[in-house]
């Protein structure tokens, strides 16, 4: 579940054989994973109204668009400089 490149072999199995939801589902992960919320948010949203509410793959998608939308909210931590 959190190796980005493992989502993004499958997300390009799932484009060849013409699963668009699918692609976008895996994508979402993947950008997700490498702390791109606006990308992770972009590939949900495209997949989200395509596949049968209720399931595990779109209560996954709606579990990503709430952590991207969260981190897309969150403050950067300021650092600070001790002399």
């Amino acid at each position: 579940p959190a190796n980005n490149f493992a989502w993004r072999q499958l997300g390009a199995i799932y484009n060849r054989a013409g699963e668009d939801d699918l692609t976008s589902l895996a994508m979402a992960e993947m950008f997700l994973l490498q702390g791109q919320p606006s990308e992770a948010l972009y590939h949900a949203n495209k997949a989200i109204d395509n596949l049968p509410e209720g399931t595990p793959k779109w209560l996954r998608l709606q579990d990503i668009i709430y952590a991207a939308r969260a981190n897309m909210n969150a403050k950067p931590v300021e650092s600070k400089t001790v002399c």
